[in-house]
């Protein structure tokens, strides 16, 4: 959950993986169904990583 109070001209970033869940199907993961509802909203962007960015030690 995400509750803040955040100013015009600010910026906030958001990160998960909605392959990281534990909810049994056909459950949908909270930042799937944020993504939904936000898409269309102006000023909203979001972004994807690849594996490649992936630091495995």
């Amino acid at each position: 959950m995400i509750l803040t109070s955040l100013g015009f001209g600010s910026r906030m970033v958001v990160t998960g993986d909605v392959t990281q869940t534990d909810l049994p199907q056909p459950q949908e993961s909270g930042l799937i169904a944020a993504q939904k509802i936000l898409k269309s909203v102006e000023g909203i962007a979001f972004s994807y990583l690849s594996p490649m960015w992936c630091v495995i030690p």
